[in-house]
């Protein structure tokens, strides 16, 4: 009988919280879990990674935090899977992950919160329930820009995009070495896998899918080429879209199990499942989706016909409805929401295509706050106020430097952070 390959489960972007058009998303998150604990078991999943972004926000609701410590419980209780590895992303709190770190490392779940000092505390060496070393895991979490750059009064913005690419550039390969290090003190010596939450040069994503700027003002990604090619795997979040990295096989992004938004209807929603025989191999496992989200584009005679085959399909939906006519709207609003009546389609937003602009009315746009990142928001203050172009850069970098001083407010993260 042939022994059982080491498997391991890399997942990210959970963004646990996470809401659309002010719809909460329990059911499609608790319906995500339900599925990936049935599949760690189909499995016989060895080691779960996750690659940042648990949570949507730095101040999750009890009811995204529950999701996530039922999730942990359920699979420790199930006894299969032995470990699990969660890193933070940029929309993590480092201190809120780091909390538990301590008890959770009791039940084997081991948690990365923040860069420390240290670069040992992010290699871990996982063993087999007979204490036999099985994998050195390179925990990565996202490093925020004040652990990684030294920041000076005059700085330019070329600079402070070169110094985040050189340190990231850094710390990984320090990570690195040190998880090839560890494993060359082992026997028998295990595969290396790095984890990371990052934006890799050359990454594709999707319009409107809600992964929000790194380093807000800078385009900061990184080149496959940081990764040493002794790694065995390179298990990476922040990218929605499932995608392999540089034309390198081994250095993966396994995307959000869930869409973000409506223009990711057509994705593919996975996780990747890694198995080492020894030879590696990688296997992206679809996620079904409990509802869909979808976009539909047409004139009012288009919408109405496409609303009722989804209609007939009985499917969940939410939909957003992009009316593309210069012809007044009218009683279309009433009439498309009539089509969808007592049925599983709902209609979450409508809003104009672009050549219908200028010919329609005001009151014709569905435009929310929340349709727009902040970005677009401070551009139209500007415009409002008349703020002419050569003041606008002294004045966008400020903003951008308020932003990123608020994304990343969390004083305490590196508090919790076992030594």
């Amino acid at each position: 009988m042939s022994e059982k390959p080491l498997t391991i489960l890399h997942s990210s972007d959970w963004h646990l919280g996470h809401t659309l058009m002010g719809r909460r998303r329990h059911e499609e998150f608790t319906y995500f879990f339900d599925w990936l604990n049935g599949a760690i078991k189909e499995h016989d999943v060895d080691v779960l990674l996750i690659s940042g972004d648990i949570f949507d926000s730095s101040m999750p609701s009890n009811h995204a935090q529950n999701l996530y410590f039922d999730f942990l419980t359920k699979v420790w209780q199930a006894g299969i899977c032995r470990h699990i590895v969660v890193i933070a992303g940029n929309h993590d709190s480092p201190s809120l992950l780091n909390a538990p770190a301590s008890l959770l490392k009791a039940l084997s779940i081991h948690v990365v919160g923040c860069m420390t000092e240290h670069v040992e505390d992010e290699v871990l060496v996982l063993r087999d329930s007979t204490g036999v070393p099985e994998l050195v895991v390179g925990a990565i979490p996202y490093l925020r820009e004040r652990d990684i750059r030294v920041i000076g009064e005059n700085d330019s913005a070329a600079d402070r995009e070169k110094q985040l690419i050189t340190r990231t550039r850094e710390h990984i390969r320090a990570v690195c070495d040190e998880a090839l290090a560890q494993r060359e003190k082992l026997a028998p010596q295990p595969p290396v896998v790095i984890m990371g939450h990052l934006h890799s040069s050359g990454s594709s994503v999707a319009e409107g899918d809600g992964t929000r700027a790194l380093y807000v003002g800078s385009l900061v990604q990184i080149d496959a080429d940081a990764y040493s090619p002794d790694c065995d795997y390179v298990a990476l979040g922040h990218i929605h879209i499932p995608q392999a990295v540089g034309g390198k096989d081994f250095i993966r992004y396994s995307g959000s199990p869930l869409p973000m938004g409506f223009r990711e209807d057509a994705q593919t929603k996975c996780v990747n499942l890694v198995r080492f025989a020894p030879e590696r191999s990688i296997e992206q496992l679809l996620v079904p989706q409990y509802r869909r989200l979808l976009s539909i584009t047409g004139d009012r005679e288009g919408l109405l016909a496409q609303l009722a085959e989804l209609v007939k399909s009985g499917e969940k939906i939410w939909l957003e409805l992009i009316y593309d006519s210069t012809e007044p709207m009218g009683d279309l609003r009433e009439q498309l929401n009539k089509a969808v009546a007592g049925s599983e389609t709902e209609i979450l937003r409508q809003r104009l295509a672009d050549k219908s602009l200028p010919a329609l009315k005001a009151e014709d746009l569905d435009e929310k706050l929340e349709d727009l990142d902040p970005a677009e928001v401070f551009r139209r203050r500007l415009d409002s106020k008349g703020v002419l172009a050569d003041a606008r850069p002294a004045l966008i970098a400020a903003y951008n430097e308020i932003l990123q001083q608020h994304y990343e407010n969390d004083k305490n993260a590196v508090e919790g952070v076992e030594k």
